[in-house]
């Protein structure tokens, strides 16, 4: 979930490490601090009883230090969070810094991360290209299991017009565990490859089309002792942009998964476990942008572990009353057949606002998702009084049982009301 808290937003680019997320989409990569951790526990909300922040530059210095006390709820024992970040830049084009952080928010260890990171950037590469570099090591400690808490990685990207080349490394150790942060899997080697090829067609041509592109993208992640856990290759040997906003593209996948284990995919279906090789494609199609109303529509199928799913959705999109009013409806599909059962999942979601004034909006976000029957909603009164003075008016209401299997008349709701005034003061 994103960060919305404005003590937490204001300067939280100073705490940027130059090294994170795998670029891919297996779950891989991580994050060494991420202020959404402060104030949750196992999805739990946990009281913050006072912090502090201190964020700027000074000269060609920056820093950012948080520490926060976070109160007790059962289960989860008071605590004290801190993060520290300094990045020194001794020139226009190369960074190089630190990041620091302490404690758990489980309260139940401590957690320390010490890393180092820098990256360098120009635009002079091959008379006129440009070219990033990044790397990072780092190790964590504190009350933590026996293993490797080290970690390192790096990336080099070429990002121009016509190419866009990338190429990422990170390794994490079995007990590398940034406690404020996110690491889906540790103990492995991480590689990731995308090579696209942007074909722009002349101004003086007046066609619709803006520009095709082909290219793709390569994951791979291995355990410490080099066994292949995952894999995915993505080809897209075609996509072209109208310019209206017009997009189609094509995507022609080939994954790999060695399960170590049985996987429950869903409730009545469980996956054996054995290394699995599958092919899919999927197709993409959205509809002008540039009008008030337009679709985004998705078509997925192929092999499924040992069986085959249809993966599909769409989306409306719709502005009315000079952009005063913006909906959006979203649904997607999963149907799998497979050796061992049969399931099928759906997503149905809706998000409304309304704004009355540029000052004064209202807004609603439902979900209902059919893999754990649950329904929920979010509505929102936003009032900015002036620039720096907001009042919030939330209700939050979600199903905490499945909604199929409640009683008449007796729905076993959660229901919170939130009143938030945000000021700032300006000396």
């Amino acid at each position: 979930f994103p960060e919305k808290r404005a003590f937490f937003l204001d300067g939280s680019g100073l705490f940027a490490f130059n090294g994170g997320p795998l670029n891919g989409d297996l779950n891989g990569g991580f994050i060494p601090f991420y202020s959404r951790t402060v104030g949750l526990a196992d999805g739990q909300t946990v009281p913050i009883d006072d912090g502090v922040k201190v964020v700027g530059r000074v000269g060609d210095l920056s820093l950012g230090v948080l520490d926060v006390d976070t109160g007790a709820i059962p289960g989860v024992a008071a605590t004290n969070l801190g993060a520290a970040r300094f990045a020194y830049n001794p020139t226009d084009q190369w960074q190089f810094g630190t990041l620091l952080t302490h404690g758990d928010p489980l309260g139940g260890s401590d957690g320390d991360f010490v890393g180092f990171d820098t990256g360098w950037h120009t635009s002079d590469f091959l008379s006129g290209q440009n070219l990033d570099a990044s790397a990072w090591v780092a190790r964590t400690g504190g009350t933590q299991p026996a293993g490797q808490h080290k970690g390192w990685g790096f990336d080099l990207t070429y990002p121009n017009i016509d190419w866009y080349l990338e190429g990422q490394y990170n390794v994490f150790g079995d007990a590398f565990n940034p406690s404020l942060g996110f690491l889906p899997r540790p103990g492995t080697r991480q590689y990731y490859l995308e090579t696209n090829y942007y074909w722009y067609l002349p101004p003086e041509d007046h066609s619709a089309i803006q520009n095709f592109t082909f290219g793709q993208n390569y994951d791979r992640i291995e355990d410490l002792a080099g066994h292949l856990q995952s894999s995915k290759l993505i080809v897209t040997p075609f996509t072209f942009y109208e310019n209206d906003g017009t997009w189609f593209n094509v995507h022609l996948n080939r994954e790999h998964e060695s399960l170590e284990a049985p996987f429950q995919v869903d409730n009545n279906v469980t996956i054996p476990a054995g290394d699995y090789d599958f092919d899919s494609y999927r197709l993409e199609f959205i509809t002008p942008t540039a009008s008030s109303f337009y679709v985004d529509t998705v078509v997925g199928s192929g092999a499924f572990y040992d069986g085959h799913a249809q993966n599909d959705s769409v989306q409306f999109n719709w502005a009315a009353l000079d952009g005063k009013l913006e909906m959006l409806l979203y649904y997607q599909g999963v149907f799998a057949s497979l050796p061992e059962g049969h399931f099928v999942q759906r997503l149905w979601q809706f998000n409304g606002t309304y704004s009355f004034t540029p000052d004064l909006s209202f807004s609603s976000f439902v979900q209902y998702d059919t893999s754990v029957d649950q329904l929920g909603f979010n509505t929102r009164l936003h009032w900015v009084i002036k620039p720096g003075r907001d009042l919030y008016l939330v209700w939050n209401r979600n199903w905490r049982q499945s909604v199929l299997a409640l009683a008449p008349g007796v729905p076993d709701v959660a229901d919170t009301v939130i009143v938030k005034l945000a000021w700032t003061f300006n000396p």
